[in-house]
């Protein structure tokens, strides 16, 4: 699967099947089904790790269990969530590009 083939079928109206999947042995099952689109969401760091909340995951876990979930796809697309402030720049990073945040 590939963007291209889902904005295709959203073009076409046809429905798309997405799943949240955070480990090997369920991608293949997913996968196996035919599954056109699987999630590996941060909320595994509560459903998989036992996390009260999904702020302790570290992307490093994150990406261990993205990459877990790819090995066992040969058909569905995978994107994988980044964990929590992980992709925001502090303020004096943004600072540093002139940009005010205040």
């Amino acid at each position: 699967m590939t963007l291209g083939k889902l904005c295709g079928m959203k073009r076409r109206n046809e429905p798309i099947t997405w799943l949240t999947c955070y480990d090997y042995p369920m991608a293949q099952i997913m996968d196996a089904s035919g599954m056109d689109t699987m999630l590996v969401g941060d909320s595994g760091a509560m459903t998989v790790l036992g996390y009260p909340t999904t702020l302790p995951q570290t992307l490093d876990a994150q990406l261990m269990v993205t990459e877990a979930v790819l090995r066992g796809t040969s058909y569905a697309f995978v994107v994988g969530d980044m964990s929590y402030m992980t992709y925001e720049m502090s303020k004096k990073e943004l600072g540093k590009l002139g940009i005010d945040v205040d």
